[in-house]
């Protein structure tokens, strides 16, 4: 994992600092982790500034460091995109062919004819970068609004939770216990899929059908309110096909609970010791 952090950390400071105005970097090396050459790229919208493109990028390789912890191994491929940034790595080749620069010995127009190759294939890329965040934030507020409506209403923004307030989310939707409790007939032993370490997980069967996949925490996990907050937050922003789909969280009472979008052929590992994060080899 340090290598790959090292990799990471180049790239973050090349484009914070070369390519400043691109805000974008991209490299091949081996790394001793991986089997073969290992590609990569790091990208932040141009007009964000250099601090908070750092900082973003940072936040998105947390995510590849939580993924690595939850399968106890380094994943051999992940995209994730952040509203501001993005980054990717794969074992296979993924970037723009990068033109090599002309020799002295080519003719000038040759030289010039090359460096704007190069200018258009980064300038594609950011644009094509930008897009994507933009399909992601309407999918993922599509998403939010189809789990309303199947769902039903978020909690109010004056419910109590403790000493602290849990308002509307724009990040996942908040589900009311009650719902819960009805679609797991009260979290009755018949609807029990078994048990981790954080919690017992139940499947639940909504009013029109759908069925779900209900992570109860534990009092005892030693999880805190902030530190769940934040954790749902992360996992509801990374996209990647390996993840199953987290529809949203549950906070009442002395409640903490996680709902997932159920999966049949999903092993029930994750749904009884993956807190946020699933990952099949591939």
């Amino acid at each position: 994992m340090g290598n790959l952090s090292a990799m990471f950390d180049n790239l973050t400071a090349q484009a914070t600092t070369i390519n400043l105005n691109l805000k974008y970097a991209d490299n091949s090396d081996v790394i001793n982790s991986f089997d073969g050459k290992l590609h990569a790229s790091v990208q932040c919208l141009p007009d964000l500034s250099a601090v908070n493109c750092v900082t973003c990028l940072k936040t998105a390789f947390s995510g590849i460091r939580n993924l690595s912890l939850s399968i106890a191994k380094v994943p051999r491929g992940v995209r994730i995109l952040l509203p501001s940034c993005n980054l990717r790595y794969e074992l296979y080749p993924f970037l723009y062919a990068s033109v090599p620069p002309s020799t002295r010995q080519g003719n000038e127009d040759e030289g010039k004819n090359t460096s704007k190759t190069k200018l258009i294939s980064i300038i594609i890329g950011v644009i094509l970068a930008i897009l994507a965040v933009v399909l992601a934030g309407r999918n993922e507020k599509s998403r939010e609004i189809q789990l309303l409506d199947m769902i039903g209403e978020t909690l109010d923004a004056n419910d109590d939770f403790g000493s602290e307030k849990q308002g509307r989310s724009r990040e996942f939707p908040v589900v009311k216990l009650d719902l819960i409790r009805a679609a797991t007939q009260k979290f009755s032993e018949e609807n029990k899929l078994g048990e981790g370490g954080f919690g017992p997980v139940y499947k639940g069967t909504l009013a029109n059908g759908i069925a779900i996949a209900i992570k109860r925490l534990s009092r005892t996990s030693g999880q805190g309110l902030k530190e769940f907050k934040n954790e749902v937050v992360l996992i509801a922003r990374l996209q990647h096909r390996n993840l199953v789909r987290l529809l949203g969280c549950c906070l009442e009472g002395n409640e903490a609970l996680l709902i997932y979008e159920f999966m049949p052929n999903k092993i029930l590992d994750f749904f009884l010791f993956g807190l946020t994060f699933t990952y099949l080899a591939y």
